[in-house]
């Protein structure tokens, strides 16, 4: 009997947990062959602004440990390149995400427009306030 390929792109959607060749990921995005990614980080020890913590039910649901967290920093992969898991992400967690990476990206555009003023750079007023 054949078996079908794992890296079937009909089974990639938004909120599958997917393997890569390092480590796991959510889909957040998809757009023809193509995917936007957000790590699952095991464990980690150094901390960053766009890392958010499932609840313990998510945990659980996701099949991951407690203290993985998930890094808000979004990638784009080719959807060949993954592999689906059995698991799905919940649609609270799925919109949390949501915001993180808008976040995220808000900052890093910040970031780089105050790298581009002449003076040096800019401290923005929103980290303060």
């Amino acid at each position: 009997m054949r078996r079908p390929c794992p890296q079937s792109a009909t089974r990639i959607e938004r909120g599958c947990i997917v393997s890569t060749r390092s480590d796991l990921g959510i889909v957040v995005r998809r757009r023809g062959s193509r995917v936007v990614l957000v790590r699952i980080v095991k464990g980690p020890l150094p901390r960053h602004r766009a890392d958010i913590h499932p609840s313990w039910f998510g945990t659980i649901q996701m099949g991951l440990r407690l203290g993985d967290v998930i890094r808000c920093v979004p990638g784009v992969v080719n959807v060949h390149c993954l592999y689906p898991m059995r698991a799905t992400t919940p649609d609270v967690l799925l919109q949390r995400i949501d915001k993180a990476v808008t976040r995220e990206l808000a900052i890093r555009q910040d970031e780089d427009a105050s790298r581009q003023r002449p003076g040096g750079p800019a401290i923005p007023h929103h980290r303060y306030g």
